[in-house]
C-alpha cells in the first residue's frame, strides 16, 4: 500500500510540476497590430488666421456638395456641352473647384508645402481602434473591417491593441517609413509588446516595406502582411502624370462588381458600350491635377521604375524643383532600395521579421496600361515578379530567370504561365492571386483566409508550407461564380495523378447549372451525362471524372473553358476559363524565337464569321460575347455530331 501511495504522490507532483510548464507552452505571445492603410487615408488639418483648426483632407462629402448647389447652373450647363461631345468646361469648373477645395496641400517649386499641414493623430495612445470608436465615434479608423478576422488572436483586445497609423501621405515614402518607425516604437512603449503585428494596404505596402528595408535590422516587427503592395509604384499615377488615360471599361465594371461583391454575372454584358467621354474629360483635368500634386514626393515614388527617368525629363518644372529634397529622395528610393529591395527585406527577414506579401494580378490597368496588374498596380511592380505581355503568357517549355530563387525543386511559374515569380523580392513568402482587384483582399474569401493565416502564424510560413495556400490561386470572391481546380494537384496545376475536376458554385444566393465543361491543351473529355444541368446550390461543389490520359509533358498548358447558368442572374448564361500548366514528364522544347503565345486558345465563332458583316453587327449590338458562348456549348456538346452529320 506504501508503495501504491508513494506511486500516487509522485504522479501527482508530476502533474503539479508539468501542468503549468504545458499550459506555458500553449500560451502564445500576442502583438499589437499597426494598420498601415492605403494612400490618402490620413486625414490633415491646417491653423488659420483665427488659430483655429481647419480641415483640409480627407474627402467632406457636405462641402462638396455645398460647392456643387452653388455652381449648379454652370454644372448643367457643363454637362449639356460634355453631351454635345465638349467635355472642356465641365473639366475645367471641376478642376478649378478641385484646387480652391484643396489648394492648400500643394507643394512649390521648391519642393516644399505652401501650407503647414498636420495629421489628427499619431500617437499610439488616441490611434487604438477602441479609443477611435469610444473618442470619435469611429473617425479615423483604418479598414474598420479587420477587427472580426483579428479577433481570434488578438481576444478581447482586438480593439485596443489595434492601431491606426496615419501619415502626411504627400510625402516620400523615405518620410512616411521614418514616420512609421517612430510609431511602432509608440506603440511598443505604450503596450509593453517587444514586437508589432503589421497589416498593409497598398500605399501602405511601399511605407512598409521602405520601413523594413531601412529600419529592419530593429527587429520590431513579427508578421508583417503587405497587401497588394504598391512597392514599385503605381501604373495609375503614372498614366495621369504622362496624360494617356483611357479607361478600360470592362475592367472598371470588374472593379466595381468585386468591390461591391455583387452576385451577378453583368461584366461582358458592358463590353461593347465604350465610356471615351470619361478619357476626354480626364484629359482636360489632368492639368489642374497637376497643378495641385504633382510636386509630391509619393506621386513620384510611385512612378514605376522603368518610367521614371521618362517622367523626370518630360516634366514641366523648373530646375529648383530637380534639384529639390522631393526629388533627391525619390532619386534615393529608385536607384538605392528599390534595385536592392530584395537583399534589403532578406536582412529584416534574418533580424526576425516574417515578411508575407499578397499581390493581385489578372487584369490591365483600369486607365489603359497592358500590363498583369490588379487594376490599379502592375504585378512586377507589387511582387518583383516577371510578367509576359498581358494576354500573353511564357511558350512552351519555359526556363523561369532564377534571380532571387533558383532552386530547381521549387515551382515559381504560374499556372497560366505567364508570371515568373523567381525574380520576386521575396519569392519564397509571396503569393499572387488571380482575378484579385486592387483594395479588395476582404472581400475575396481566399484571399481573406490567407491573409488571416499569415497574421496569426506563430512560425514563419512559405508558399510551400501548406497545401491549401499554393503560391498560386484563383479568386473567389463570389462575383467570380465559378471555381475549379483538379482532385490531386495542387490549384492551377495537373499531372498523372489526378482523376477527376472539382467545379464549385462560389455564389452566395444562386444556384448554378453547368451547361458545358471543355478542354483544350491536353486529350481530356466529360461526359455531359455526369453534369449537364444538374443544379448546385450556393457553395456547393461537383466532382467530374475525365475520359483520357494526361500527356506526359510538363510546361504546357491545359485550358478549361466551364459555359454555366447562374439562376436568377441578370445573364441568362456565361463561361470561365481556367487554365492549368502540366507537371506530368519531361518539359516541353522552348522556342526562344517566339517567347509569347496567346494565353487564349483561338475564338472559333469569330474566325468562322471574320469575313462576313455579321461580326460587326454583333458587336454594335453588344451580343458577340453571349454567342461566342452559345456557340461554344454547342459545339462542345454537338460538335462531333455535327462534324460527322455534314461530312
Amino acid at each position: 500500500m506504501k508503495k501504491i501511495i508513494a506511486v500516487l504522490l509522485t504522479l501527482l507532483l508530476s502533474i503539479t510540476v508539468i501542468a503549468p510548464v504545458s499550459a506555458a507552452a500553449e500560451e502564445k505571445e500576442v502583438y499589437p497590430l499597426v494598420v498601415v492603410p492605403g494612400y490618402s487615408s490620413s486625414s490633415l488639418y491646417k491653423y488659420n488666421a483665427d488659430g483655429e483648426k481647419e480641415h483640409v483632407w480627407g474627402v467632406d462629402v457636405n462641402e462638396i456638395l455645398k460647392r456643387v448647389a452653388v455652381r449648379s447652373v454652370e454644372l448643367g450647363i457643363d454637362i449639356g456641352a460634355w453631351a454635345q461631345g465638349d467635355a472642356k468646361m465641365l473639366a475645367d469648373d471641376v478642376g478649378e473647384e478641385f484646387v480652391n477645395l484643396y489648394g492648400a496641400m500643394k507643394y512649390d517649386d521648391n519642393g516644399k508645402p505652401v501650407e503647414e499641414l498636420y495629421r489628427y493623430h499619431k500617437d499610439a495612445e488616441d490611434t487604438s481602434t477602441a479609443w477611435l470608436n469610444e473618442n470619435e465615434n469611429g473617425a479615423h479608423v483604418h479598414e474598420v473591417t479587420i477587427i472580426p478576422y483579428v479577433s481570434e488572436y488578438l481576444g478581447d483586445k482586438a480593439e485596443e491593441w489595434t492601431f491606426n497609423f496615419s501619415t502626411d501621405f504627400r510625402q516620400n515614402t523615405v518620410d512616411c517609413a521614418k514616420d512609421l518607425d517612430a510609431y511602432i516604437d509608440d506603440v511598443l512603449e505604450y503596450t509593453g509588446a517587444e514586437k508589432v503585428n503589421i497589416f498593409a494596404i497598398s500605399h501602405g505596402g511601399q511605407t512598409s516595406a521602405t520601413y523594413l528595408s531601412l529600419y529592419g535590422h530593429k527587429g520590431k516587427v513579427n508578421n508583417a502582411v503587405l497587401t497588394v503592395p504598391a512597392i514599385g509604384g503605381a501604373l495609375l499615377a503614372y498614366d495621369i502624370m504622362s496624360d494617356q488615360i483611357k479607361f478600360d471599361e470592362e475592367t472598371l465594371l470588374l472593379f466595381i462588381q468585386n468591390g461591391m461583391m455583387l452576385d451577378e454575372d453583368i461584366d461582358w454584358l458592358m463590353r461593347a458600350h465604350a465610356f471615351g467621354f470619361l478619357d476626354e474629360f480626364l484629359h482636360h483635368l489632368t492639368p489642374y491635377l497637376y497643378d495641385l500634386l504633382g510636386r509630391w514626393g509619393s506621386i513620384w515614388d510611385f512612378i514605376p521604375a522603368e518610367h521614371y527617368e521618362e517622367m523626370k525629363n518630360s516634366f514641366d518644372a523648373p530646375d529648383s524643383f530637380f534639384s529639390s529634397e522631393v526629388i533627391a529622395k525619390s532619386d534615393r528610393f529608385h536607384y538605392e532600395i528599390l534595385p536592392n529591395l530584395s537583399e534589403l527585406l532578406h536582412n529584416a527577414q534574418a533580424n526576425g521579421a516574417n515578411i508575407y506579401l499578397i499581390s493581385g494580378y489578372g487584369a490591365p490597368s483600369v486607365v489603359g496600361s497592358q500590363v498583369e496588374s490588379d487594376a490599379i498596380i502592375s504585378l512586377n511592380a507589387s511582387s518583383g515578379a516577371t510578367c509576359a505581355p498581358f494576354g500573353k503568357r511564357f511558350n512552351d517549355g519555359y526556363k523561369t530567370i532564377g534571380k532571387n530563387c533558383n532552386d530547381a525543386t521549387h515551382h515559381h511559374l504560374s499556372p497560366k504561365m505567364n508570371v515568373d515569380a523567381t525574380t520576386a523580392y521575396l519569392p519564397e513568402t509571396t503569393w499572387m492571386v488571380d482575378g484579385l482587384f486592387h483594395g479588395m483582399t476582404l472581400s475575396d474569401e481566399y484571399s481573406k483566409t490567407l491573409m488571416k493565416m499569415l497574421l496569426e502564424s506563430e512560425e514563419k510560413v512559405t508558399v510551400h508550407t501548406y497545401s491549401e495556400y499554393p503560391q498560386f490561386h484563383e479568386a473567389t470572391n463570389i462575383c467570380e461564380s465559378v471555381y475549379a481546380e483538379f482532385d490531386s494537384s495542387k490549384p492551377g496545376y495537373l499531372d498523372s495523378t489526378d482523376s477527376k475536376l472539382i467545379i464549385k458554385n462560389l455564389s452566395a444566393t444562386k444556384s448554378m447549372k453547368i451547361a458545358s465543361v471543355a478542354v483544350n491543351g491536353a486529350d481530356l473529355s466529360f461526359s455531359s451525362q455526369d453534369y449537364l444541368l444538374k443544379e448546385l446550390a450556393p457553395g456547393q461543389t461537383i466532382e467530374l471524372a475525365f475520359n483520357g490520359t494526361v500527356p506526359a509533358e510538363s510546361l504546357t498548358v491545359a485550358e478549361v473553358k466551364i459555359s454555366y447558368v447562374l439562376v436568377g442572374s441578370l445573364t441568362p448564361v456565361n463561361e470561365k476559363n481556367f487554365y492549368f500548366t502540366l507537371l506530368n514528364g519531361e518539359a516541353a522544347e522552348y522556342d526562344a524565337s517566339a517567347p509569347y503565345v496567346d494565353i487564349e486558345s483561338e475564338d472559333q465563332f469569330s474566325e468562322h464569321i471574320k469575313d462576313s458583316d455579321y461580326l460587326e453587327i454583333f458587336d454594335s449590338l453588344g451580343i458577340t460575347d453571349l454567342l461566342k458562348i452559345i456557340y461554344n456549348i454547342f459545339m462542345n456538346l454537338f460538335g462531333k455530331y455535327f462534324v460527322h452529320f455534314i461530312k
